[in-house]
Formats: C-alpha cells, structure tokens, sequence
C-alpha cells in the first residue's frame, strides 16, 4: 500500500489534497486538531497548577539519573514502562498539597534563617571547613540555579520540611510492638544437619517407554522448540566504508596538531599535604618532618587532618592552586616542601611518587589516527548512503535490488531463534553484530514494507522475514536424551525424599545424627546459631523447612527439601537461644528506627491523602500523552 501511495504522490489528485490539509492547518491551527497547547498544565492541585515545563525538568531530572545507572540506550520508552513518568508527577503532586498548606498556615522562614542553612551545608565549605562564598556559587549554578532561585527553592524546602516534622513530631513504634518482632526475629537456633543428595540415589529404575511417554507428555512445555525466522538482511557499517576511503599526509598532519594535546600525558605527582592556618605552625611541622617523623602522625596531631584528607593522589600542575603547583613540582621524591601559603592557608608538601611526562609523535599515533579519521569519514558517507537507500525503498525497490544496485553487504539467514540460534541450538554465524537486529527481526511480519534501521553502534541495517516457524514440540526421539534424563531426576529426588523420611523416623527413634549421615553416605554438619533471616541461605534449608524447624522444640526432628533443589535434608534442633536484647542493642536500635520510619511514612501517607481531600487532585492525561507522542515534545529526555 506504501508503495502505491509512494507512486501516486506526483499525480494532480494527491498534490491539490495535501494543498487543502496545508490551508487548513493555516486556518485553524495544528493545536486545535491535537487540542493540547503549550499552556495546559499536566495537573492541578487545589488553586496550583503543574506545568509541563516543569513536568519535563522533573522527569528529565530523573531520566538523568538512570542513565547514568543503565547507560544512555535507556530511552523514553523504558522509562514509561517502569513507572517513570507517574513518579515524577507524583514527586510534584506531593510538594504542592504541601506548598498550599504552608500557605494556609503562613509558615515563614527569616533571612537568617536561610543564611545559617546555606552556611551550615557542607557542600558550600572550604577545605578548611569554612563557608566558602565561591564554592557556594559554583555548586548552585552547576545545579542550573541563580543565587536568588537557589534562596528560594530552599526556602520552600524548609517550609516543607516543618510542616511534616511537626505532623511526624514525636512518633514511635509502640514497645510491646517492637519487643515482639525483635523477639521474633533475633531469637536464634542451632541445627544437627544431614543432606541426602539426590544424586546418591544410583539404584533407581531404568525408565521404560511408558515412564519416557509420561513425563514427555507432562512436561511438554520443556521440551518445545522456540519459534524460528528465516531472514534476508543488508547491513551498512563504517567499517565497510573505510578501503575507499584516502587521507592525505596534510589532513593527517593537521588532526594531529589540532589533537596534540591527546597524546600528551602531563607529569603527574602522587601528593601529601598538611594545611594549617599560620606559618609559625607550619614551618614546626616542616622541621618534624625533616627529623624524620611519620607524616600522618604530624597531620593528625597538629592539624587534626586524617589519612583521606592528607593524601591528594596523582595530580597535574592544574590541579594544584597556582600558588602552591610550583613548589610541588619542584620537588624531589620524599622531599619536604618549605611552608607555602595559599588562600586556603599554609601548606607543607612532601611528593611520593613522580609519573614522568610524555609526548608522543605523529608516527607514533600514525596508525591510530588513520584508522579514526577514515572512520569519521566513512561515518559520514554511510549518512549519505543510508538516504540513497531510503530512496530506493521509497521508489518501490526490493531489498535484493538496493543491495544489488549500491553493492551492500547482504547476506541470508536460513533459519534462527530470537536468542540468535539455529534448530540445532548452535549459534548462528554471520548475524549483524546490531543488538537491535533480531529483536526487529521478530518484530517484523512477513512481507511487510521494508524500512532503514538505525542502529546503536552506528550502522543500518535492512531485514525481511522470509518464513517463520511457529513453536512446536520437538517428536519424543529427538529428545529422547533429555526426557531420560528427566525421569532419572525426578526419580532420583523421589528416591531422596523417601530415604530423608526414613532416616527422620529412626532420628525420633533414638538413632545418633552421626550414624543416621554415615548411612546417608553424608556428613553431619553442626550450624552456628541462625536467626530466621539467614537460615535458609547458611544451612541451605528450604523456607517451608525454615518454617517447620522454628516452631519445634529443642530435640525434635524434621526432613524437607534443600534451598538447592538438589537434595533433602534431614534437621535435628539442637539449641533454642531467646534473643537477648542486652546482648544484641545494635539490632534492637536498628529494628526500633525501621518501625518509627515505617510509621512515620504511613503518617505522611495519611496526611498527604488528606491534604489531597482539602486540595483536590486533577491530572490532565492527554497532556501527559502529547508530551510523550512521536513528536518528540520531551525534550532531551529520552
């Protein structure tokens, strides 16, 4: 149908239609027939209203934040997926339900108040620890604020803040509460253990082909063959570019020099610094030194500095104060510097460590540099190439004519899974090296249009589904290895639990956990005193054999199945220790400030739900929608 439509653009019909959509659009407006303007606000709340701007800053905020996480390939869609955008929007409900009700109640904050929260943010001090008035600015103009906007992007902060500490003033977890799931938690048990493995098991039954059909029929889904494609492809890469591509000795020259400081590695030196405020100090910590003693005990006795402060690591001559870089660098290894002052105070230095400096020339880097600039330009070339093709396809031609007519590397698949192998469950050679190939490849129905892909790492890429096969059961001979196996298993395990039962009975009968091993061709294992939390994982215990063996008596036996899945286990409860809060204080504190956090989120909870009575709640879902279209109105997010 593209095709058609594509061969029909030219005629008098179709061009004096696009001219009436074209007038209408100047009479009436695109926003009317979207209905979505740049004014509409993404949700009110109360009298406030959320714009989209800054919708858009809060999610491109966060979108940030996961990129540097997952990397830049986590795009917009993903982002929809988990939850991103209703995040976002959230963060911005809840911060105006409480901007109203500060109004409401004229919480106000003083100047000095302000002034103190600023100076008191050690993000804002000095090496010295001082407020530092030029470190303030640079923080919050990295951060995309003014000092006026900062002020009162705080200010509201703190309001914010009062208003919930007073709601949350005072809360505490109830004791009987907090003394019942510590007991529960702490309380602690040592276990006799003994593991019948499955595979010790070895006198099970041969399966017959009744057996073999049985679990073949039950187990059908293990056996299914995945759905498989057989696909045409062309692909562009630079790589492909680069033979025809010449660079002459001048182009190469001149990238050199323009990129001369690349292959240059500055002198660096590994640096311990004592700072102090006054030179008589200093110059006494430069004669200690000089007698020979520690560095690190100087610092810490004189300037109350600890190791993390004192060593600077590798540094270049920029990274230094202009003050002090000369002395530094003037220094040989182990050397002692003379006091030298900067603004931050005076400093004695001492070098460990001296990384010489290097420059390499060009015939060092020829290759390199080669190898990158056919690179750049072959990238070039493929934009061009790729617009050729979208050309040609626009034109009506088949992949194997663009491939032919502009000499592509091209190539067939005869038959592949979506995790790139073949029916034989080998890899399949010569894919595209494109992460996004196959994942398109079985996006893609047969005979549908063909389209340019662009991938990640820079390439294009081309694919037709020529055939597809759909999942089927793979016949009982072709697997039959495997359902033998599988029987065996299950056997194996059935076998296992029947002895693990056995030697339970005998345990309740008197037998000693060490006799009852040496039959079980096992060794008996004695476990640490375990809280419930980490049984399951130490003692290699099932969480229903956890279960069972905390609610049991000093004495009493229990069988039940491994965490591994690979044998059953046979548990004798040796000890029962209560917990003890006087032994365990720490745990108790930290139980005790997770349930006052848990309680005082379900109070902010309860009162946002609240404030969201007194001011009402209205999200504009279209707006949302238009600001996540095809249009791409999400700015650089994404």
């Amino acid at each position: 149908m593209l095709n058609s439509l594509r061969e029909s653009a030219g005629s008098w019909v179709v061009k004096g239609f696009l001219l009436i959509l074209v007038a209408s659009f100047a009479l009436w407006g695109i926003e009317d027939i979207f209905r979505v303007s740049a004014d509409d606000a993404v949700a009110t709340v109360g009298d406030a209203e959320i714009s989209q701007q800054a919708f858009l800053t809060e999610f491109n905020n966060e979108m940030r934040q996961m990129q540097a996480s997952f990397g830049p390939s986590f795009d917009r869609d993903q982002a929809r997926a988990i939850g991103l955008p209703q995040n976002a929007l959230q963060r911005l409900t809840e911060r105006a339900l409480y901007d109203q009700e500060v109004a409401r109640l004229g919480l106000t904050l003083s100047d000095d108040d302000i002034a103190a929260a600023i100076r008191a943010n050690p993000a804002f001090r000095s090496e010295l620890g001082n407020f530092d008035r030029f470190r303030f600015e640079q923080v919050i103009n990295q951060a995309g604020f003014t000092e006026q906007g900062y002020v009162a992007a705080l200010r509201t902060d703190i309001a914010r803040n009062q208003l919930l500490g007073t709601v949350t003033s005072g809360v505490a977890s109830p004791p009987p509460m907090v003394d019942a799931i510590f007991r529960y938690q702490q309380e602690t048990r040592v276990f006799d253990v003994v593991a019948v493995s499955h595979a010790s098991q070895r006198n099970v039954e041969v399966p017959d082909e009744v057996a073999l059909r049985e679990f073949y029929d039950a187990n059908a889904d293990l056996f299914m063959a995945p759905e498989f494609r057989a696909l045409t492809f062309v692909v562009l890469r630079p790589e492909d570019l680069t033979d025809e591509i010449l660079i002459s000795e001048e182009e190469l020259q001149s990238t050199y020099e323009d990129r001369r400081t690349a292959f240059v590695r500055e002198e660096q030196r590994e640096v311990d610094q004592i700072v102090v405020a006054d030179e008589q100090t200093a110059l006494a910590i430069t004669t200690r030194l000089r007698g020979g003693a520690d560095f690190l005990t100087v610092a810490r006795e004189v300037a109350n500095q600890d190791e993390a402060t004192v060593r600077l690591g590798l540094l270049t001559s920029g990274d230094l104060l202009e003050e002090v870089a000369g002395t530094v660098f003037a220094l040989q290894v182990d050397a002692v510097s003379d006091p030298v002052q900067s603004p931050l105070g005076w400093h004695v230095f001492r070098v460990r460590e001296i990384v010489a400096g290097e420059v390499k020339q060009l015939d060092d880097v020829r290759e390199q540099l080669l190898a990158e600039l056919k690179l750049e330009e072959a990238s070039d070339a493929l934009f061009d190439l790729a617009n050729k093709v979208d050309d040609m396809l626009a034109g009506g031609a088949s992949l194997e004519e663009v491939s032919e007519a502009l000499d592509l590397r091209h190539g067939r698949i005869a038959s592949v899974d979506a995790a790139g192998r073949g029916p034989a469950g080998q890899p399949v050679n010569d894919l595209p090296a494109a992460r996004e190939f196959l994942a398109t490849a079985f996006a893609t129905e047969p005979g549908e249009e063909q389209i340019l892909h662009e991938a990640d790492d820079g390439s294009y890429f081309l694919v037709r589904v020529d055939t597809v096969t759909a999942p089927a059961l793979r016949p009982l001979d072709a697997v039959r290895s495997e359902v033998e196996a599988g029987v065996t298993a299950q056997r194996r395990a059935e076998a296992a639990e029947a002895k693990a039962q056995i030697l339970a009975d005998k345990a309740r009968a008197g037998a000693s956990m060490a006799d009852l091993a040496r039959e079980a061709e096992s060794s008996l294992v004695k476990t640490e005193g375990l809280v419930r939390g980490r049984a399951a994982v130490a003692a290699n215990l099932s969480a229903d054999l956890v279960t069972t063996l905390f609610a049991m008596t000093p004495g009493e036996i229990a069988s039940g199945a491994a965490l591994d899945g690979e044998a059953q286990m046979v548990v004798r409860v040796a000890d029962v220790q209560a917990a003890d809060a006087t032994r365990d204080s720490a745990a108790l504190e930290r139980l005790t400030e997770l349930l006052n956090q848990s309680v005082t989120g379900d109070l902010i909870s309860q009162y946002r739900d609240a404030l969201g009575q007194r001011y009402p709640v209205s999200v504009n879902d279209r707006v949302i929608d238009a600001i996540f279209d095809d249009r791409g109105y999400m700015g650089q997010a994404g």
